[in-house]
């Protein structure tokens, strides 16, 4: 689709003479086809002046849908909502205003496939920065008459949203790699943190120039290449964690969960479906489905965990056999199969977490259909501690030094390149991250929040998730969070909030064992298919990653002797199943950076 920009609106159009002597920007690829399982979200590109030209190729819109101006371009992938086929899922267009929305707000009750004038007029300019905006969503507005392009994600920034700068124009993408430009460099800062955490420190992403928007801010571009921030959520917003935790807390806490349970059902997006583990998170969801008498649908995937096969599967079906209500056993593929599937995930988080690998076939088992996914993200860790550190809580700026101490130490150092050895720029990254929150006692649980939680556990849920499905996540309603919050947090270190709630509101669901706490007496049973889903996926990455790339990746980025140990997994990767925590990741975000293509491209 081309909506034209009528001449003359932009403040800082330089007319079409000049349009012709700028530099146009070249979108290469977007989304891929339709048989993608996993494609979502939106990516485009803006220019600073109105002048510089973006040009779409044709064959970057297979399974793509487009909406383009002059010195602008929004993309989405194609998707159905409830048997209509939206050619403008995620994006709406009005001639003054452009926006490409991804997620959900629960306060007027709006997804992103709600009608375009309803979102266009809530994103509208003069709407207050202050604005409560309760949900989980990545925004990009773009007004036409003004020439301004504003990023925004939800407080806590749950839902990714990246941008970089690219001399005359501004890249925005819901995926790290869907900028990617010919000459992009690796950001050895990141590349050292996922490969020692799991995760990425700050707002940083694999490649250099490309930056995460930040949680709960509003990034206003208008002529110039540097952006004005604005704060729309502010953490002195959020109560002191100065409430005991006794049963009105409880019951506080409890009542708060039904009142998201609720906002989340006015959404009316269509028949929810619960990824059931036997964890407390997804139990006190169930717990309030059940309470309210809700249909849905529930599946756990049978998956390898500390070394038995059937912990989670073995639970939950114990569970739903008792409570009696849909659930269905997810059975992993083949190690091939399985190491296609992991490939899939890599491409989709950008290599950003090594988590989740059974991601993929829980989502092919949402099915075609629109359907609501409620997630129990962040539940335990609002409700119990993130970091179990002995003497935490006594002073904020202390419990800051521990968390970067912790975050900075790289356990495999020596199979790195000294390029990689970037453990004193790690630390001061997250001292300088958190520094924000140094008045609050509980400093450390939003630490773990913003850091491991943000940037690793939520890919799952708001990268591999199909398009036409919508992740809902009660536990991250802004009432809830505040509810638990509150509570005093060595209160919650020494009984886990999650487990009040359900012993006082739900004690059949809180009497049954799960994953966490494995009973006595049950024998691991799985190690040898964990080793045989591992060397799966060992082969697949080399397969996926070219000679000449993989030989220059690996002289930058490794020593002499990871360079030996990534060659013998190569060769025989049976061998090296001992350093797996070694080689698998280091495979993962090497070769993923050596494998990738540009998405964008400059003239010369």
């Amino acid at each position: 689709m081309y909506a034209p920009n009528p001449s003359g609106d932009s403040a800082c159009a330089r007319g079409d003479a000049a349009r012709r002597d700028r530099p146009a920007l070249h979108l290469l690829s977007a989304f891929g086809s339709n048989e993608d399982p996993a494609d979502d979200g939106f990516m485009g590109a803006w220019s600073l002046d109105g002048a510089a030209e973006v040009v779409v190729a044709p064959r970057a819109l297979d399974g793509s849908i487009c909406l383009q101006g002059r010195g602008w371009v929004l993309c989405a992938p194609r998707s159905r909502y409830r048997g209509e086929d939206r050619t403008k899922v995620h994006l709406a267009h009005d001639g003054r205003a452009a926006l490409a929305f991804r997620g959900y707000l629960l306060e007027p009750p709006l997804h992103h496939f709600s009608p375009p004038e309803a979102l266009l007029e809530y994103w509208q300019d003069k709407a207050p920065a202050d604005r409560r905006r309760n949900g989980v969503f990545a925004r990009a507005s773009v007004d036409l008459v003004r020439n301004r392009l504003v990023l925004s994600t939800d407080a806590f920034g749950f839902s990714p949203l990246y941008y970089r700068v690219c001399e005359e124009h501004v890249l925005f993408a819901t995926r790290a790699d869907l900028l990617l430009l010919p000459d992009t460099e690796s950001d050895p800062i990141a590349m050292a943190s996922v490969l020692a955490n799991g995760f990425i420190v700050g707002d940083r992403s694999l490649h250099r120039g490309i930056q995460r928007v930040p949680y709960g801010r509003e990034i206003h571009f208008d002529c110039t290449p540097t952006p004005r921030t604005r704060a729309w959520f502010c953490f002195d917003d959020l109560p002191a964690a100065e409430t005991p935790l006794d049963d009105d807390a409880v019951t506080r806490v409890e009542n708060a969960l039904c009142r998201a349970m609720d906002r989340c059902r006015a959404l009316d997006y269509g028949p929810w479906f619960l990824p059931f583990s036997s964890g407390h998170d997804s139990r006190r969801i169930l717990g309030a489905l059940l309470d309210a008498e809700l249909r849905f649908d529930a599946a756990t995937v049978r998956f390898p965990q500390k070394g038995h096969l059937d912990l989670d599967a073995h639970f939950a079906c114990a569970m739903a056999s008792h409570f009696r209500f849909p659930h269905r056993v997810l059975e992993l593929r083949a190690p091939a199969d399985y190491a296609e599937d992991d490939a899939i995930r890599r491409a989709r988080t950008s290599a950003e977490t090594p988590m989740h690998t059974w991601a993929v076939t829980l989502m092919r088992a949402a099915g075609p259909e629109a359907t609501a996914l409620l997630d129990g993200f962040l539940g335990d860790v609002l409700g119990n501690p993130g970091y179990r550190l002995p003497g935490l809580y006594a002073e904020p700026s202390r419990d800051i030094a521990r968390v970067a101490d912790m975050v900075a130490t790289i356990p495999h150092r020596r199979y790195l390149s000294p390029a990689l050895d970037v453990a004193e720029a790690i630390r001061q990254e997250v001292i300088d991250y958190l520094r924000p929150l140094a008045d609050r006692r509980n400093v450390a649980e939003f630490a773990f929040d913003l850091l491991r939680q943000r940037r690793a556990t939520a890919l799952w849920s708001q990268q591999l998730v199909p398009a036409q499905h919508l992740v809902l996540c009660p536990f991250l309603d802004l009432d809830y969070m505040c509810a638990a919050i509150s509570i005093r947090p060595e209160d919650r270190h020494a009984r886990p909030l999650q487990r009040e709630c359900l012993q006082r509101f739900h004690p059949a669901l809180a009497s049954f064992p799960g994953s966490r706490a494995v009973p006595p007496g049950i024998r691991p049973s799985a190690a040898h298919l964990s080793r045989a889903l591992e060397q799966a996926c060992v082969r697949r990455m080399w397969q996926d990653t070219p000679r000449d790339a993989r030989r220059s990746a690996w002289r930058r980025d490794t020593s002499p002797a990871g360079r030996c140990l990534l060659s013998l997994s190569r060769m025989r990767p049976e061998l090296v199943w001992r350093w797996e925590w070694v080689v698998q990741p280091a495979l993962e975000v090497l070769g993923h950076t050596a494998r990738l293509a540009p998405v964008w491209r400059r003239d010369a």
